[in-house]
């Protein structure tokens, strides 16, 4: 039986897929025997199934290919978590590779820390050189770039370690004690974190179990970036919907909203005035701004059927 399942989800991305299968497969410091890779194929149209056929023959045994035809990186992962046998679950994505130790480092934690859940770091890279508009450090959100420092901490504000799916691991207790992933938009890692940490569960980040996540040159833009803020401001409303409707509100939008797009628009105002500031890295928070209007838009469109 093995100690740890790993699952990926995937879609359409078959040539990333071998790197990210060759990786875990060539992982150190734990037996072979000792974990399973579990691919869940989200209704792909490349050759993802040929590609995962070809490495059961290198990993006999322990490399399972599963087809989710419900499109939708939820349908896939939650699929892919019903079949693991492992008493630790690790999720990654098609366009990650993983450490040499990832594993060893992840039963590591788990045999010695009482946790639930483990944020690992992740290393963002690109073909060539950054965009000069990108900074990663502070616009990391649309890059997977999860970099919480050199030392292991546990938290009980999940805010503070931000937790995401390219690189997030729980025991398979846990799962049944707080329940899978339930949200269907693409934040799913996020809905999941919160909803454990308010239910009482153990985070913790790990500067040990490293994955680099190789970002696709059409995602560096800024009209993705914009989008992918937008979509975001969209997201958080749905998940902390609870939150978000605190006080008084106008045209069924929270103040706090307008107070804080205000102050982002200054700031993005301003930056145009001072050379060292980058007022794209505001511009991208008046999109998150205009996603939570847009949600709340809808919410109360929903209301008034």
């Amino acid at each position: 039986m093995p100690k740890i399942s790993v699952v990926v989800a995937t879609y359409n991305r078959c040539e990333s897929l071998i790197k990210a299968l060759q990786s875990i497969a060539d992982q150190t410091g734990i037996d072979k025997a000792d974990y399973e890779i579990i691919v869940v194929d989200n209704n792909s149209t490349d050759k993802t199934k040929e590609i995962v056929e070809g490495f059961k023959r290198a990993f006999p045994g322990n490399l399972i290919y599963l087809f989710e035809q419900r499109q939708g990186k939820t349908f896939a992962l939650n699929k892919g978590i019903e079949s693991t046998r492992g008493e630790i679950i690790a999720m990654t994505d098609d366009d990650c590779v993983a450490d040499r130790n990832w594993l060893a480092n992840i039963w590591k934690t788990f045999s010695t820390k009482n946790i639930d859940l483990l944020a690992g770091k992740v290393i963002a890279e690109c073909d060539g050189a950054w965009p000069e508009w990108l900074d990663k450090t502070k616009l990391h959100g649309p890059l997977a770039h999860h970099d919480k420092g050199d030392k292991y901490f546990e938290n009980d504000d999940v805010r503070k370690i931000l937790v995401t799916g390219a690189n997030m691991i729980f025991r398979r207790t846990s799962v049944e004690k707080f329940g899978n992933f339930r949200f269907s938009g693409r934040s799913q890692d996020t809905d999941l974190a919160y909803r454990w940490a308010n239910l009482g569960a153990k985070i913790a980040y790990s500067p040990e179990a490293v994955v680099i996540h190789h970002n696709d040159p059409r995602r560096l833009t800024k009209s993705y970036f914009r989008k992918w803020y937008f979509l975001g401001g969209r997201n958080n409303l749905i998940i902390f919907k609870e939150n978000f409707f605190t006080g008084r509100s106008f045209l069924g939008i929270p103040l706090w909203v307008f107070r804080d797009l205000f102050v982002t628009l200054m700031k993005y105002l301003r930056s145009f005035l001072l050379p060292r500031e980058n007022a794209f890295e505001h511009e991208v928070f008046l999109f998150y701004y205009l996603g939570i209007i847009s949600g709340c838009y809808d919410l109360k469109c929903e209301n008034l059927r």
